[in-house]
């Protein structure tokens, strides 16, 4: 399954927008609250909220509680070390591969079978990134990942949270 996930500015609360290969928009990525601690929810295109984004305040740590609505809750760990990024996850057995400051890189499983990949898109929904998930089951928590990562501001400053 091929999704498109683009930043949306149309509203003060709206985060990004994540379409379907068809164009279609799926989910809605809507900011809940955005200081001290960034809260986003993902609802789906009936407006029901599907998962939910916290941004945990650790310090010289990103770290996002995933609760992708089927139960599974997840954390992402997003860490600078020097001009790299490194991202971990805790409550699943999965890891990503890649350069996370291009926004190109792999959801890759313990068994090593890559679950998503995530690049920018050269579509016809501009300024988007391409995430390729090849197993339904993980849609939101690919999801997740990419607005987590997709948070970051790696143009002006490496790992500061777009905001």
């Amino acid at each position: 399954m091929k999704l498109f996930v683009k930043r949306d500015i149309s509203t003060p609360d709206a985060g990004f927008t994540v379409f379907s290969e068809s164009g279609q928009p799926k989910y809605y990525v809507v900011f809940k609250k955005t200081y001290p601690v960034i809260k986003l929810e993902v609802n789906n295109s009936e407006s029901l909220t599907v998962a939910k984004i916290r941004q945990l305040p650790l310090p010289a740590i990103l770290a996002y509680s995933i609760g992708a609505g089927n139960g599974k809750n997840v954390k992402l760990m997003i860490n600078k070390k020097g001009d790299k990024i490194g991202c971990y996850y805790y409550g699943i057995n999965w890891h990503i591969s890649g350069d996370i400051c291009a926004k190109t890189f792999r959801i890759i499983d313990v068994d090593n079978t890559v679950i998503a990949t995530h690049q920018k898109s050269f579509s016809s929904i501009s300024d988007s990134y391409e995430i390729n998930i090849f197993d339904d089951k993980n849609e939101l928590l690919c999801v997740t990942t990419s607005v987590c990562i997709n948070l970051l501001n790696t143009v002006d400053n490496l790992a500061v949270p777009a905001v």
